[in-house]
């Protein structure tokens, strides 16, 4: 089913490009709220973009090594989203929180980034079905 495959990666790069081409777009808005909005689809893009490539390799070693890249990738554009939402509510928000989130982000980022030294977030292997895939196993420490 090489096809679906090819379809999975079409989908992810056009997503990418759509968030990139939105990206563009929102640099014209007015308000506060603009950089913020850039920056979240910017992110997405890379996201998208990141799991794309992963798709379309044929090397287990790269798709090891671009699975935690996509999931700190997707994480941040979880952080992107809430600055784009504090900045289009004009909230502010407390400086030990925005510590507390930094904080928890990087230890989260660095878990899953020495996944391949330790093991503890995710086991992996190659799968054929529907079409060839890295096969993602959540560990104890994912859930």
């Amino acid at each position: 089913m090489e096809w679906l495959r090819v379809a999975h990666v079409a989908a992810f790069g056009l997503a990418a490009l759509v968030c990139l081409a939105g990206a563009n777009r929102a640099r014209r808005f007015d308000g506060s709220s603009r950089t913020a909005l850039a920056g979240f689809l910017v992110v997405t893009a890379v996201w998208a973009g990141v799991e794309a490539v992963r798709l379309a390799v044929r090397s287990i070693e790269t798709k090891l090594m671009l699975y935690p890249l996509a999931l700190v990738v997707g994480m941040a554009a979880v952080y992107a989203w809430l600055w784009f939402c504090v900045a289009s509510t004009d909230t502010s928000v407390p400086w030990m929180a925005t510590l507390a989130g930094a904080v928890v982000f990087v230890a989260v980022a660095l878990l899953k980034l020495t996944n391949f030294v330790h093991g503890w977030y995710f086991d992996a292997a190659m799968a054929t079905e529907p079409f060839v895939h890295l096969a993602v196993e959540p560990t104890i420490v994912h859930w």
